[in-house]
C-alpha cells in the first residue's frame, strides 16, 4: 500500500449486532491483524441502511444480514467480502457465497467451501470463532504453569435441557466424584463475567469442553487462550488441516471415558505439564497462521479490484 492509496477495509455491521457478538476483539485483533490495509469499523443504527461503499467486509449473523449482502453483491461495488457467523446448526443459506469476492466463515461445513468455477468468489475460508472479548487476549508469558493451577477441571456455562452432551458429562462427573468445578445456569457463561471467567480458566488445568449448540463451541478457544488443556469429544474439525487439525487436546470418544482418563492423568502430572506448554505454543502459532490466511485472501481481493 502506498501513501497515495487511501483504500481502507470497512467492516460493516449494525451496532446492536456488533454489541451482541462476543468475539469482536478476536476478529479485529487476531483475524484481521495482518491485512495490508487500515481497518475501519462502520456501525449502522437500528432502522438505518448500512452505508454503501467499496472494500467492505459485511458481518452476517446466521442470515440476518443476507439481504444486505445480496444488495451489495447485485450493485456495482468492488471488493465485497463477508464474515459469516453463527451458522451453528450448519443450515444457514449460503447461496450468496459465489456472488461476493470472498467469505470468511465460522463452523466447519465442507459442502459450502467449494465454489463453482467462474464465480466472482475467490475463496471461502474457515476461521475459528475465537475467544470471548474480556477472556482474552492473554499474553502467553503471563499464563500460570500447569503445576501452579489449583482447579483440576472446570466447566462454566449454560445447561438447558436440549444440550444433552453437557448433562451427560455432568452425570459422569457426579457419579464418579471427579474433581471438577461446575458452575451452570440457563445464562450464557453461567453467572460469571468475562473477567471472572478468565480468572477461573487461568487457574484451571483441564477445561471441560462439552458440545454446545455446535461441537465448535467458543469454550474451546477460551481454554486455549487461557492456557487450560481442552478435554473434548472427538469431531472432524479437530483433525482436518484446514481447521484445528493437530490440536494438542485430550480427545475422548465419549464422556464415559472421562473417569478412566482421569485416573491416568492424575498419576502423570509431568506429562500434562508438557502438554500445557504444547497447548500454549500451538495456539500462538495457530492464531498467526489464521491471520496470515485471512490476510492473503483479503489482500488478494484488494489487488484484484485495484482501479
Amino acid at each position: 500500500m502506498t501513501r497515495a492509496d487511501s483504500r481502507v477495509l470497512s467492516v460493516l455491521a449494525p451496532r446492536q449486532l456488533y454489541d451482541f457478538i462476543m468475539e469482536t476483539g478476536f476478529i479485529r485483533d487476531v483475524l484481521l491483524a495482518r491485512v495490508d490495509r487500515p481497518v475501519r469499523i462502520v456501525l449502522g443504527e437500528q432502522g438505518q441502511q448500512l452505508q454503501a461503499m467499496d472494500d467492505v467486509l459485511i458481518i452476517d449473523f446466521e442470515n440476518r444480514l443476507s439481504p444486505v449482502v445480496n444488495s451489495f453483491a447485485n450493485a456495482p461495488f468492488r471488493n465485497v467480502g463477508v464474515l459469516h457467523m453463527a451458522d451453528e446448526t450448519l443450515s444457514a443459506d449460503c447461496s450468496y457465497y459465489p456472488r461476493v469476492d470472498y467469505v470468511l466463515r465460522n463452523y466447519w461445513r465442507p459442502d459450502v467451501l467449494e465454489i463453482p468455477a467462474g464465480s466472482r468468489c475467490q475463496g471461502v475460508l474457515w476461521v475459528p470463532n475465537g475467544y470471548r472479548t474480556g477472556v482474552g487476549p492473554c499474553p502467553p508469558e503471563t499464563l500460570l504453569p500447569f503445576a501452579l493451577r489449583t482447579h483440576q477441571m472446570s466447566f462454566v456455562g449454560r445447561t438447558p435441557p436440549e444440550l444433552a452432551d453437557r448433562h451427560r458429562m455432568m452425570e459422569v462427573i457426579g457419579a464418579h466424584g471427579l474433581p471438577a468445578r461446575l458452575e451452570t445456569s440457563l445464562k450464557f457463561g453461567g453467572e460469571f463475567s468475562p473477567h471472572s471467567y478468565r480468572a477461573l480458566m487461568e487457574n484451571t488445568r483441564f477445561a471441560l469442553v462439552p458440545t454446545g449448540n455446535s461441537v465448535e463451541t467458543i469454550r474451546l478457544y477460551d481454554a486455549l487462550e487461557t492456557g487450560a488443556i481442552p478435554v473434548c469429544l472427538d469431531a472432524p474439525f479437530l483433525h482436518d488441516e484446514r481447521t484445528a487439525g493437530g490440536i494438542p487436546a485430550v480427545i475422548l470418544k465419549s464422556w464415559e471415558e472421562l473417569p478412566q482418563w482421569w485416573s491416568t492423568a492424575e498419576a502423570e502430572p509431568g506429562r500434562y505439564a508438557a502438554l500445557q506448554a504444547q497447548v500454549i505454543a500451538w495456539w500462538s502459532a495457530f492464531k498467526d497462521r489464521q491471520a496470515d490466511r485471512v490476510a492473503s485472501l483479503i489482500n488478494g481481493a484488494f489487488a484484484r479490484s485495484a482501479a
